[in-house]
């Protein structure tokens, strides 16, 4: 085991700074906490379960009509009926058809307190939530989801930003709505049983003596095996022994982010954020909010770990932890004859489908299978045998990782699956059965019995196509598990460690008006992985950490944290002595050329703060200091519901109160006005301010303020408008609303103010009607509302050629055998657009910068590894969904309109050296047959004999057939046509050597096999070994021997066996032969990597 002791590090140089380290650390370990916190529970999960009769159960339905969710906006939100709870509070449901901003681009529901002024001080409200949108015809199709929030003065609302994708919504659409059904089970005490994590966010460690990890958008996964690290004490040292300094960067440095996380997750008293440690991984946002697998995660970040403790005096813990040994064979039943393999193992991948529990599933993974009949295997020196294939553990590791295969490939359906199936693991684990007994410890000694105690369980809740992991962890040699759900840690009783996480169906008690009601669902949270201790390492595992062997940087960096976190603090809580004062002037709104009357966030000079019981005369006297005006009023400013910041009222002469008293959120908006003529003070009127928009010029000019009264026509105002602009006194007008950034709405010059719902404050836009003819270029905006909209929802586009991003992610030779392009290197363009563009407008304007015919291109749409094309009729924005700044195009040599009645057959030519390679689309007729797709070929290449090429029918990455002149054709057939070795077929016929097929792969969530690239054959002597395949495969792809060589070589049929260099070829039983190594296309898209 690593050692527990560790060299005291020198102090550095800036270790003189005043900071008093020793009084930013507490004296007991969170694991004395945890010992505090668990005073007064009478078992395992803590506190009693909440009795059923102090429950409310109430349901409504939200109709969203289909006008709404495509015209909505992100942001806009339909409430429902407010209802009333026998607790005083009333709730209701917002419903975000676009989502509540701009970023989520998904459905976002949330529930919300609407009486707050009627509830007495620190009330609190606690509140199962579940939320369900109904799908049309089956039930069992509604996406639904629970969580508990106690709701109280400062979280009054709750819900969820991501319940359902925006491209999902209209399959869901019945009776011409979006309905979405929200049943609040109300208790007046605040359940324990799953706590809200930002309330109990700085109670966490005072209650359980431990704190949680940040969710950066979808790092659950890690978060969950950060903690299971964290509590293995044994790793843990192991990190604090990797060399850091004070001059490292987190930010870079993995070692030093991941000391980092585990000293704030003993010290802090708050979430511990990851932001760190995923940026020195070389994660990007986008990366943060993809979600992968867990045990995928273990075995990278543990290998980056063990290549950074070489040299260290942690060299060598990620083996003595984790590694163990297993020996596959190959024994003959009649003759004397053994071949064995010897393997080192990090973790386990188990078996869940047809295995009840975790022994069984190990019994599965060392069953032996009789080689007979067909199958005999072709023993050296004896010939074909028969035989027993099977494996056996030689030694066990201290630290015991078992991934339960929950994912797996559903034949039937043609997708993965999740396998929710029930699978028992035990509190203690005997593996003797399964280890080779005559094995004796390096000593001479007998090894250490392999008995095991479960330490952690992570569970995975949700089905394949998305999820939460979370972890349930025994921290210490007691009894006492807690579950750790990102930023919640609290106390877990027994059966939700077992039980509820065995998976298969489990009984729900739900409550209802009608009684207790008993139902039998299948669960959806299981068990994803397991980490076992042996039991005869207990005490060299789990162990307290002193803190003597934390290197003193990070204690001095935390201490200096945490002073700046005080001195926030108190800035903050003086900012809340503060008003804050913005003062727009008349200058600002003549500048000013985007909606709203002026930029009170970014384009307004004069801003300072006052004291709240400033009186408002000083703030009038600091004005005309600063400004310097012999006269003027102010307009206060009000934020109205939609946010925009509009002029309410002028301010009296002799204003007497004082800055809180006119504030709002300790912000105070003011409005200079240097003339007197207008008085919003006068009944039945109102003072609008114009602006007209100039189309020559393309911006709109303030053009001050008018009081109207509220029975007068909009037209009445045209000749004051018209005198203003410069314009004749007949020139026909249009006229506007700027409601906000987002909405321009066109008034009717007939209406009266008060039909037109206007009032002081608002702004009115107006114009020259449209000229029929204009030397303005198509771009141009003819409507101001068209100009306001554009500047709303403009955005930079990168238009990427589909496939470019894997051709520039790739080496050379690897890229033309994977892609087979021999097409020049692609245009990728910036552009500005808006979001508002339809489907043609956006291709027309791309084909005008890349010299294209727009008939010609296609716009698409990537996820992954899946490409689609939306609907002619789309806007930008619904390109954009998937990511946020790109949209892929594709070039055609037909039109686009033509495709539908083709049949497009992609060729890849290769010649004898794998760098000579040629890429043709050819477009054939629906009826075409396979003569037909050779006269087109011999059009674009000319072609050798018929004996001295072959064509290949490529499917999924693998080679399905040889084609010939009666082979059917269909459309997106991929084709490889090479030239043939005529000495190599001649070898392959006089069986001295034999052809295989090469595929690359790469391995997914469940372990299940991706292909992908262009498959190749490639032949060999009958009596080659693996390696001298290798050379071959190398020589053929033109592959680096340093890239080369970290792809892992295997045979691939119904499972994948990796193999080694000394096997002989003939030997080895395979489908294919595949070359384990990263997709390019997705090198840089959605694949878990950890680069520093």
């Amino acid at each position: 085991m690593a050692a527990r002791t560790a060299t005291p590090e020198a102090p550095s140089e800036d270790d003189g700074e005043d900071v008093d380290i020793d009084a930013f650390f507490p004296p007991s370990s969170d694991e004395e906490e945890a010992d505090a916190a668990e005073e007064g529970e009478d078992d395992a999960g803590g506190s009693a379960e909440v009795r059923e009769d102090g429950h409310c159960v109430q349901t409504t339905t939200v109709a969203v009509p289909a006008a709404s969710c495509k015209a909505a906006a992100a942001g806009d939100k339909i409430l429902g009926e407010a209802r009333r709870t026998p607790f005083q509070a009333k709730w209701q449901v917002a419903v975000y058809p676009k989502g509540n901003d701009e970023f989520h681009k998904h459905l976002s529901v949330f529930v919300e307190m609407c009486n707050l002024h009627e509830l007495a001080p620190g009330w609190s409200l606690g509140a199962m939530i579940t939320v369900a949108v109904l799908h049309p015809t089956k039930r069992q199709n509604n996406v639904q989801i629970t969580c508990f929030h106690e709701f109280n003065a400062e979280e009054f609302d709750w819900g969820f930003n991501t319940l359902m994708r925006l491209d999902q919504v209209p399959r869901y659409l019945h009776d011409g709505a979006l309905k979405v059904s929200v049943t609040m089970d109300f208790t007046p005490k605040a359940a324990p049983v799953q706590p809200t994590p930002r309330s109990l966010e700085n109670d966490s460690r005072k209650a359980t003596g431990y704190v949680g990890l940040e969710n950066q958008g979808a790092t659950c996964y890690m978060n969950s095996l950060l903690q299971t690290l964290y509590h293995t004490p044994a790793f843990r040292m192991a990190v604090y022994q990797m060399p850091t300094s004070s001059q490292d960067d987190p930010n870079s440095n993995i070692q030093l982010a991941l000391q980092r996380v585990f000293f704030n997750l003993k010290y802090s008293r708050k979430m511990v954020q990851t932001r760190e440690l995923t940026k020195s991984f070389g994660w990007d946002t986008m990366d943060s909010f993809t979600q992968h697998d867990v045990q995928e995660l273990d075995r990278i970040l543990c290998d980056k770990l063990e290549e950074k403790m070489k040299g260290t005096p942690a060299e060598g813990t990620i083996s003595r932890l984790f590694a163990g040994k297993i020996r596959s064979f190959v024994k003959c039943v009649t003759v004397p004859y053994e071949s064995s393999r010897e393997e080192t193992f990090y973790d386990l991948s188990l078996t869940v489908k047809g295995c009840p529990n975790i022994v069984s599933s190990f019994k599965n993974y060392t069953e032996t299978e009789l080689l007979d009949g067909p199958n005999k295997y072709d023993a050296e020196g004896y010939g074909l045998q028969v035989a027993r294939k099977g494996s056996i553990f030689t030694s066990f590791p201290p630290i015991l990782h078992i991934q339960l295969r929950r994912f797996a490939f559903d034949a039937v359906n043609g997708m993965l699956a999740k396998i929710n199936d029930k699978f028992e693991f035990t509190p203690e684990l005997d593996l003797t059965p399964f280890l080779q007994q005559q094995q004796e410890g390096t000593n001479g000694d007998a090894a250490p019995p392999p008995v095991y105690q479960l330490h952690a369980v992570l569970v995975h809740a949700g089905s394949v196509y998305g999820g939460h992991y979370y972890s349930f962890i025994r921290p210490t040699l007691k009894n006492k598990w807690f579950r750790m759900d990102d930023d919640v840690v609290k106390a877990a009783k027994l059966r939700e460690v077992f039980d509820e996480n065995f998976g298969g169906a489990v009984a729900q008690h739900t409550s209802s008006f009608f009684g207790s009601i008993q139902s039998m669902m299948r669960a959806c949270a299981s068990a994803y992985m397991l980490v076992y201790f042996r039991k005869s390492d207990i005490n060299t595992i789990l162990y307290r950490v002193s803190s003597s062997v934390i290197p003193r940087h990070l204690k001095l960096r935390y201490a200096r944290e945490q002073k700046a976190e005080q001195r926030r603090a108190e800035l903050i809580r003086e900012a809340k002595e503060y008003v804050t004062i913005k003062v727009a002037t008349e200058a600002e709104l003549l500048e000013h050329t985007k909606s709203d009357l002026v930029g009170f966030n970014d384009e307004v000079k004069l801003v300072f703060k006052e004291k709240l019981a400033t009186p408002f005369s000083a703030v009038k006297e600091k004005i005309v200091t600063q400004l310097r005006l012999p006269s003027f009023r102010l307009w206060k400013c009000d934020k109205r519901k939609n946010q925009t910041i509009r002029p309410d009222r002028i301010l009296p002469e002799q204003e007497t109160r004082t800055v809180e008293q006119l504030a709002d959120s300790n912000m105070l908006y003011l409005l200079i006005e240097t003339d007197d003529k207008c008085d919003p003070s006068l009944a039945h009127s109102s003072v609008l301010f114009l602006k007209y928009f100039d189309i020559l010029l393309q911006r709109p000019m303030y053009k001050g303020k008018i009081q109207v009264n509220d029975n007068a026509c909009l037209q009445d105002l045209f000749q004051e408008m018209r005198r203003r602009a410069n314009l004749s006194p007949c020139e026909p007008l249009l006229i506007f609303e700027d409601v906000r950034a987002t909405m321009t709405s066109e008034l009717r010059p007939e209406n009266t103010l008060y039909e037109a719902k206007l009032s002081t404050g608002d702004v009115v836009v107006y114009q020259q009607c449209p000229p029929q003819s204009s030397p303005l270029p198509p771009s141009a905006f003819l409507l101001a509302k068209d100009y306001f909209s554009y500047l709303a929802n403009r955005t930079t586009v990168r238009f990427i050629p589909l496939h470019a991003e894997t051709q520039q992610a790739m080496p050379p030779a690897e890229a033309a055998t994977a892609c087979g392009t021999a097409l020049p290197p692609p245009t990728t363009v910036f552009l500005e657009m808006s979001r508002e563009w339809p489907y043609d407008r956006v291709v027309d304007t791309l084909c005008k910068v890349i010299n294209k015919d727009p008939a010609k291109v296609r716009l698409c749409v990537r996820s992954y590894l899946s490409s689609h094309v939306p609907k002619p009729g789309a806007k930008l924005s619904e390109l954009l969904a998937f990511e946020a700044d790109r949209v892929y195009y594709e070039v055609f040599d037909i039109p686009v309109a033509q495709l539908s009645k083709k049949k497009i057959v992609k060729v890849r030519w290769h010649g004898p050296d794998t760098q000579q390679q040629e890429h043709f689309t050819l477009y054939l007729d629906e009826h075409a047959a396979f003569s037909d797709l050779l006269s087109q070929l011999k059009l674009r290449k000319p072609l050798p004999d018929t004996s001295d090429h072959r064509l290949l029918d490529i499917f999924d990455s693998r080679i399905t057939k040889e084609l010939g002149r009666d082979s059917p054709l269909y459309s997106d057939m991929e084709i490889r046509a090479e030239e043939k070795s005529l000495d190599e077929e001649r070898c392959v016929q006089q069986k001295t050597h034999i052809r295989v097929q090469v595929v690359h792969y790469s391995l997914g969530a469940g372990n299940l096999i991706e292909y992908f690239g262009t498959p190749f054959y490639c032949v060999a002597p009958r009596e080659a070994t693996v390696g001298e395949l290798k050379a071959r495969i190398q020589a053929k792809l033109c592959v680096p021997p340093t890239e080369f060589a970290k792809w892992k070589v295997a045979a691939v049929s119904q499972k994948v066996t990796v193999l080694k260099d000394e096997q002989l070829l003939s030997q080895v039983e395979q489908k294919y032969i595949g070359l384990n190594h990263l997709n390019p296309r997705r090198a840089n898209r959605g694949v878990l990597k950890i680069n520093g």
